[in-house]
């Protein structure tokens, strides 16, 4: 579900379509557990919170982050 969520931020940016369910899904993602397996989209999650509040340089200080680790996200800059 995570995944799906995700993708359909990445949709909705893309698309440049800003709504209230793009916030239900950050809240959501935020509210997984901390695990290692649901980190990337926890931050990923603060990736798109960060672009919808245009918090635009943080944002990419995220997607840097995400670059510079291998974490195989190289298209979150895109954005």
């Amino acid at each position: 579900m995570s995944r799906i969520l995700v993708k359909y931020l990445d949709l909705c940016f893309k698309q440049g379509k800003r709504n209230n369910e793009m916030n239900q899904a950050i809240k959501f993602l935020k509210l997984l557990p901390n695990k290692v397996e649901f980190g990337i989209y926890k931050i990923l999650a603060t990736y798109y919170e960060e672009l919808l509040d245009d918090n635009f340089e943080n944002a990419q200080l995220i997607a840097d982050l995400l670059q510079d680790e291998d974490l195989d996200y190289e298209n979150v800059s895109d954005k």
